[in-house]
């Protein structure tokens, strides 16, 4: 049954009831990757979080979602707090190769671990490097409507003195912002902006320095990748303004081109409130046609860090917490998917073994209860079973500012006594949470029929002849990647069995 949907909306700061701007439609944009690294778990529970929304926009809401997420894979200044440090090209210096490979070898890597983590890929992942000439568009539509000024040999700044409503999202206090005694750990000489909450459109590389990524600003040929083929033939003119964006226009940008002149949801991290998304809000409305009844986007949500040792996980800091690492450890993705889901996702998550060993053991334990309650015959024809009462509620839980510590304690409360629960669950699990309860419940009832595949066989056979050899690393190594493929090798009197993991 299609539900009201009431999600926290950052604008507001209150719950409120979601109603798309189009009937039956949804515009959703996401902040995505800068490809200068592969992505750790904190960063995959944001995405795992727009994968979790857009599943209830689409199945309990029945909406149409059009989503949209971007890859940052140009080089430039990535955090307000970096000191002229270009993150890609750093990584580029580390591992080799040129920004451009880096920056594909690191996209790769980010698409594959989301698969692993059961996220669905958006419509469209938008490359920043292919939407150059819409970030410039952009900027010089506000250069015309005078809400810019260059700073020689640094760049095209936003004077947010001009933006009547600049900081609405994040409820800044501007004047206090702006004050004199405030130190913001700003790039540039803060005498050099008129305010200090001015930012960078257009960055211009320094003199006398040749960046691995840098394009021309110029109105015939803005796209226009500078090259070594081609730096020779630019005039003295395109070369000034030689360089490459700021980091806040590409979204403003991207979603625009993309999604049109309103979207429905814009989402990210909740530190993206008071800097980058403020940022975004007013290069966007600055540029296009808005006002208060028809603001740029039309809900904002933003999800909370996933916690270690009391501080948040960053990639400067716990840089190998990563979906192979998981892996390596004997967890499942769902296992990871699983402890995403024990929190709200507007709350801290606190990361430990404990916690991953506590979302894996009762993951596996709701497959166990599940199962025990079914037979082979009654989910023969799963695909066409009709929900139950059960599933109502479940829809509830979850339209209710995605309540996942509700739903799953429903998911472990009713999944009891009647098999009809048991399958409501299995059902909603499929469409929302996608824990794939179903596949495991049914390998579990049915692993005595169940063949290991023929590289898994293959490794068990290397094991055994390790073990025979009194080889006991390699042996335990082995079957280390029989596990990580989901198997596992129980020694018998006669050799040994093959039995599915049930999660």
């Amino acid at each position: 049954m299609k539900m009201k949907i009431h999600l926290y909306n950052t604008m507001t700061r209150q719950k409120e009831e979601f109603v798309p701007l189009k009937a039956g439609e949804v515009k959703l944009y996401s902040c995505g990757p800068t490809v200068y690294g592969d992505p750790h778990i904190g960063n995959m529970r944001m995405y795992f979080t727009v994968d979790l929304l857009k599943s209830v926009l689409q199945y309990v809401g029945e909406y149409d979602v059009d989503h949209v997420m971007n890859i940052t894979d140009v080089g430039h200044l990535t955090d307000d707090g970096d000191q002229w440090e270009d993150k890609m090209e750093k990584w580029a210096r580390r591992e080799q190769k040129t920004v451009r490979e880096v920056a594909r070898m690191y996209e790769d890597n980010f698409k594959k671990y989301s698969l692993e983590l059961q996220l669905v890929p958006p419509r469209d992942y938008t490359r920043a490097t292919e939407y150059i000439d819409e970030q410039i568009d952009m900027i010089k539509v506000l250069i015309e409507k005078w809400y810019t000024y260059i700073i020689e040999d640094d760049g095209i700044y936003m004077d947010t003195s001009k933006v009547a409503d600049y900081g609405k999202l994040a409820q800044l206090d501007f004047e206090g912002m702006n004050s004199e005694h405030r130190g913001d750990g700003a790039k540039i000489d803060s005498s050099k902006k008129k305010s200090l909450s001015d930012f960078a459109l257009w960055k211009c590389s320094p003199k006398n320095e040749q960046r691995s990524m840098e394009w021309i600003f110029d109105g015939s040929r803005a796209w226009e990748l500078i090259t070594d083929d081609n730096r020779d033939s630019l005039t003295d003119e395109e070369m000034i303004l030689r360089g490459f964006p700021g980091r806040h226009i590409e979204c403003s940008a991207m979603a625009t081109k993309e999604l049109g002149e309103q979207i429905d949801i814009h989402t990210w991290w909740v530190d993206h409130v008071t800097v980058h998304h403020t940022n975004e809000i007013a290069q966007a409305e600055c540029s296009i046609w808005c006002d208060a009844d028809h603001p740029w986007v039309n809900r904002w949500v933003h999800g909370q860090f996933l916690n270690i040792d009391w501080g948040k996980v960053s990639k400067s800091k716990w840089d190998d917490l990563s979906i192979p690492w998981i892996i390596q450890k004997g967890y499942s993705p769902l296992d990871l998917r699983y402890f995403y889901l024990t929190a709200n996702y507007r709350s801290f998550l606190d990361f430990s073994r404990e916690a991953m060993d506590a979302a894996a053991k009762t993951r596996k334990n709701l497959i166990k209860k599940i199962s025990k309650l079914l037979t082979k015959e009654s989910i023969a024809d799963f695909d066409d079973f009709v929900p139950m009462a059960l599933y109502d509620e479940l829809s509830a839980c979850i339209a209710d500012d995605l309540d996942t510590v509700s739903l799953l304690s429903k998911y472990h409360t009713w999944v009891s006594a009647w098999c009809e629960q048991a399958v409501d669950v299995l059902l909603f699990d499929q469409k929302v949470t996608k824990l794939w309860l179903f596949a495991w419940v049914k390998a579990l009832m049915e692993q005595e029929d169940v063949q290991a595949p023929l590289a898994v066989r293959v490794l068990a056979e290397k094991r055994m002849e390790a073990k025979k050899n009194k080889e006991r690393a390699l042996a335990d190594s082995l079957r280390d990647e029989i596990k990580a493929a989901w198997w596992e090798a129980k020694d018998t009197s006669n050799g040994y069995d093959l039995v599915p993991l049930s999660g």
